[in-house]
């Protein structure tokens, strides 16, 4: 059996036309969002050539795109395998989008792939080290849905727009959440035109059930049998479950989920611990409402903040002196406010700022 690495070394030099793309393909690209591409792929609205992988890799400023990345090691292996294959090289990347506001909560991330005139891949990035990404994370157990995939559904109207054929639309994690509720919500022609949505353990939240039965032949769910992220919110949305070589949380890194023959390997069912913990979680959060719900979140949030960190790749780089300062400013606190109206007082802030937005 093999991972994704192992698959684009055996499988790279077939092009699209010698062995059409499979959901592992449709994986590779997903992960391949996760790379830092401001500045280095083309913007929303550019609806030039692009730029391609292999251009991409040999550009002077390709360094920067895995910079601050937990998976920094694995993502620029991975440029460097798709760029020097027969069958990724030459996919043109382009109609990039990003904003991320850790004001508004707002994590977003978008990128167009074509590898044929009438063949488009819209894939969203799944969560970043930033802690605005992570609190949007959070946010989708809060509200009935995020500002987020608001802009995941524009996103989609405007490259269905931009371009004719047919559509991919795909993500991991957060990213397959994005995907799912963008061609869920789309405008029926585009959903139409539509083949396939991957979406690689990303949780369900904020889907309506009457416009998800339209495209639900369509929904290409893939969880690891340990999963954990993608079983959160859980709407109905059936899944396949992919064979994993990691254990427990490190399930969620598709750079472990087994390949075997050019597929996914897939078992029949998912631990019992999967299970059980996703099913506690669930009843947990519905046995709150909206507003307990926010409390909670807010006040952990609140504590990260604390450290005085934007990204939480510097809070693992320096996690001690974070806690620290974050314990400091937290006995301040409390020396002048009791604990419930800090946190009280930080939830009215943060629901301010949203009616403001």
């Amino acid at each position: 059996m093999q991972h994704i690495m192992e698959y684009i070394m055996e499988y790279g030099g077939d092009t699209y036309r010698d062995k059409p793309f499979t959901e592992v393909d449709f994986l590779a690209l997903s992960q391949f969002s996760y790379l830092k591409l401001k500045d280095l792929v083309p913007k929303m609205g550019d609806t030039g050539r692009g730029i391609t992988i292999r251009e991409l890799a040999c550009h002077p400023g390709s360094f920067r795109l895995v910079q601050e990345n937990w998976f920094g090691r694995e993502n620029w292996r991975l440029l460097q395998l798709m760029a020097e294959s027969e069958r990724y090289g030459n996919i043109l990347v382009g109609n990039y989008a990003e904003w991320c506001q850790k004001k508004y909560e707002i994590q977003f991330q978008a990128v167009t792939f074509r590898w044929r005139r009438d063949r488009i891949c819209v894939c969203f990035r799944g969560t970043d080290e930033s802690v605005a990404g992570w609190k949007e994370d959070f946010n989708l157990a809060v509200f009935p849905r995020t500002s987020g995939q608001e802009m995941a559904r524009t996103y989609l109207r405007l490259i269905a727009k931009y371009y004719p054929g047919k559509l991919y639309v795909a993500g991991h994690s957060k990213g397959g959440n994005l995907a799912l509720y963008a061609a869920v919500n789309a405008p029926q022609p585009v959903q139409e035109r539509i083949l396939r949505i991957y979406d690689y353990d990303g949780p369900d939240g904020g889907l309506n059930p009457d416009a998800y039965r339209r495209v639900r032949n369509k929904i290409r769910k893939y969880v690891p049998q340990q999963s954990f992220v993608g079983m959160i919110l859980g709407q109905g949305v059936s899944c396949r479950i992919a064979r994993s070589s990691g254990f427990g949380l490190m399930q969620h890194n598709p750079y472990l989920w087994w390949i075997e023959h050019g597929r996914l390997v897939l078992c029949r069912r998912r631990t019992p611990a999967s299970r059980m913990i996703a099913g506690l979680c669930n009843r947990w959060i519905a046995s709150m409402n909206q507003i307990r719900r926010s409390g909670i979140v807010d006040a952990i949030f609140d504590m990260i903040s604390f450290s005085g960190k934007e990204s939480l790749y510097h809070f693992g780089n320096d996690w001690r002196a974070s806690i620290r300062i974050i314990f400091s400013a937290l006995l301040e606190k409390l020396k002048c406010r009791k604990p419930l109206a800090l946190f009280k007082k930080s939830h009215e802030e943060t629901v301010q700022t949203r009616q403001d937005h």
